[in-house]
């Protein structure tokens, strides 16, 4: 049978209304490699730099799992000011296509919201960037960095490895993100391949983390 551009094209357009992966990949771990780190507080002691550093994984790679789970079709989000901030703050809702239904067309959509203030460097973007980056823990994801351990960074210098800067107490240092990862509760990370995912290892919360804690 042959198939007209226009037919095949509603065909690729049906099969895109439809998720790739159930929603709970959306929480599996983000494997190291695709994690970056700040610093978080900082200090010298005798002289010598220390550094607890927290992890974040990007709003693109947050992106990109959204896409690889959902379909680029079935995912959107939107943006709105916070109501009564009392500083430059926004919203970010993440919607997601949860069912459609092909006799009628109609699609069910669900959407969580969470918001951020603007950063202090590049703040518009900055803030929409952070703000989209809370609503996706809502959805799952990044939550497994919830549950680290405090870790330092390394100040000892590395052969062939790209270093980060910050200054301390004044003075620029070079170091680099620690190289044992560890998380609390002696929970090991699952870098399981999406397809492989399964219910028995999720993503973890820790009940007693703050708000001041989240680590983007």
């Amino acid at each position: 049978m042959n198939h007209t551009k226009k037919q095949l094209m509603t065909e690729v357009a049906r099969e895109s209304l439809h998720l790739k992966q159930p929603l709970e990949s959306l929480g599996i771990d983000f494997p190291p490699s695709e994690w970056e780190w700040r610093v978080g507080h900082s200090g010298t002691t005798n002289g010598k730099p220390w550094a607890m550093v927290l992890a974040y994984v990007t709003a693109r790679a947050l992106q990109e799992r959204l896409d690889l789970v959902c379909g680029p079709a079935n995912w959107t989000c939107e943006y709105q000011a916070a109501p009564n901030a009392s500083h430059d703050a926004l919203l970010c809702s993440i919607g997601i296509r949860v069912a459609y239904d092909e006799m009628t067309r109609t699609s069910n959509w669900v959407y969580k919201v969470d918001g951020a203030s603007n950063s202090k460097v590049e703040p518009v973007k900055g803030g929409i960037s952070n703000s989209f980056k809370r609503a996706a823990v809502l959805w799952g994801m990044g939550r497994h960095l919830y549950n680290l351990a405090s870790h330092w960074a390394d100040f000892a210098p590395r052969k062939n490895e790209d270093f980060h800067q910050a200054f301390i107490e004044g003075t620029k240092y070079d170091w680099y993100p620690p190289r044992e990862i560890k998380y609390k509760n002696n929970r090991k990370l699952n870098s399981s391949p999406l397809l492989e995912y399964t219910k028995a290892n999720p993503a973890i919360l820790d009940e007693g983390i703050s708000d001041k804690d989240i680590p983007f």
